[in-house]
């Protein structure tokens, strides 16, 4: 039977692949300022989420500007 990768490796690989398969390099947003932000709305969240959430963000960000920039 196959081993399976654990969950944590394939976002960590899928989230390289979409960083180097884009041509634009994003301007990441430091963490206090992002933090800060969601503060704002009247959430709380940990450090470790706010990355998970910057993470999604910019995983959405790079596939939005492939899937409707990219010269391919």
């Amino acid at each position: 039977m196959a081993k399976l990768t654990s969950s944590k490796k394939l976002k960590t690989i899928n989230s390289e692949m979409l960083k180097l398969s884009t041509f634009i390099e994003l301007d990441e947003i430091p963490i206090e300022d992002f933090l800060e932000t969601i503060r704002l709305t009247g959430k709380e969240v940990s450090e470790k989420e706010a990355r998970e959430m910057l993470e999604i963000l910019y995983a959405l960000t790079r596939i939005t500007i492939k899937e409707y920039f990219s010269p391919e």
